[in-house]
């Protein structure tokens, strides 16, 4: 049931409460009957509530809490509880089915009154620091497509990577003692290189070895760069390449605009650059896993990657059956709210996962 919930939240629907209704014929052929009953009187909210118990019990699973963590636009859910009524194409997900950050432990859950989620969980780490930078969403295809409209959104970008880059760059050393640094967040802004649910679905080294010249671009204009002048040059080659080309004036020069403006801003540059010539195949993945994302760094150093609706001072969490870290934050009276599942490099196959779990997991209760 969880997965067929997870399928409709792409969808469209007149009613948002339909939704979930109109799997009613194909939920009861399937021999799930514990249904709720159809009324349209109830809110929105309640209506999604009320699915989603019913799933997470049916499939005795909380599967469904790895689709939190977008903004919401129905007011009144539970934190454990999707907002079935919108999804943001373009948003990457969390990939949860390479990793085991909880190992195979076994997952256990109660619901207690309506609304609150009772799950064993240990406290791993706590998020101490996030830019003020945001990734910007995807421009939406129904927009006309101007200089107006793309220019802030590729500025924006490339001043949120950068400060990406700076915020990973003052930490000493990783905690892994495995890689430095940039390595930890090349793998974390592509989840270790991860991009679907089955084990081929992963970037060729191929791709992954576009990274440098990458990374490269994105900084050619900071002053004191090892090899500054190559990668300007390079910049400038595509730049002048690129204004050959029929689309691109269309975008960014019509209506006899001063084409000056956007030449000479150098993340319009940049973005044109690592769009053509030998990174365009990672930028292709790092552009749309960053999507909608913030990167952190936690207390203990890791570097990590999830919703935007992150917040330094929340919690990163490990629950049992559930494969990757959970991003929480504490209420006033004590319970937390689940913010967004995470990638934080380092932690994704157990090393945090204590071998006496019994001793050391604390029940949350999340509303």
């Amino acid at each position: 049931m969880s997965k067929i919930l997870a399928l409709v939240h792409t969808m469209k629907s007149w009613d948002p409460r339909d939704k979930m209704y109109a799997l009613y014929g194909y939920l009861t052929a399937l021999g799930i009957t514990s249904l709720p009953p159809v009324d349209y009187n109830l809110p929105v909210a309640q209506v999604y509530l009320d699915f989603t118990k019913t799933a997470m019990l049916h499939d005795q699973s909380i599967d469904l809490l790895y689709r939190i963590g977008c903004k919401r636009v129905v007011q009144g859910l539970p934190s454990w509880c999707p907002d079935w009524s919108t999804y943001t194409v373009g948003n990457w997900p969390i990939r949860h089915e390479h990793s085991r950050a909880a190992k195979n432990s076994n997952i256990r859950f109660v619901f207690a009154e309506e609304r609150e989620l009772h799950l064993p969980a240990i406290v791993i780490d706590t998020v101490k620091r996030r830019p003020n930078s945001s990734i910007p969403p995807e421009v939406p295809i129904e927009v006309n497509l101007t200089r107006d409209v793309y220019l802030p959104n590729m500025i924006q970008r490339v001043q949120t990577w950068l400060d990406w880059i700076d915020l990973a760059s003052r930490l000493p050393a990783y905690p892994t003692g495995q890689e430095d640094c940039e390595e930890a967040l090349f793998k974390t802004l592509i989840q270790n290189g991860y991009f679907g649910s089955l084990p081929h679905h992963k970037l060729s080294d191929q791709v992954l070895e576009e990274y440098p010249i990458w990374f490269n671009l994105l900084q050619a204009y900071r002053p004191n760069r090892d090899h500054k002048e190559i990668f300007i040059g390079a910049i400038d080659h595509a730049v002048e390449m690129a204004l050959y080309r029929p689309e691109v004036w269309k975008v960014y020069f019509s209506n006899n605009q001063d084409p000056l403006p956007v030449i000479n801003t150098p993340e319009w540059r940049i973005m044109i650059a690592v769009n053509n010539g030998g990174a365009q195949n990672i930028h292709y993945w790092i552009y749309q896993m960053t999507t909608a994302k913030t990167i952190f760094i936690t207390e203990e150093g890791y570097i990590g990657i999830g919703s935007d609706l992150i917040q330094e001072g929340d919690k990163v969490i490990l629950i049992p059956g559930f494969n990757v870290p959970m991003i929480v934050r504490e209420c006033e009276d004590g319970s937390h709210h689940l913010v967004a599942p995470a990638y934080v490099h380092g932690v994704m196959d157990g090393e945090k996962w204590p071998d006496n779990e019994a001793d050391v997991l604390t029940y949350f209760v999340f509303k």
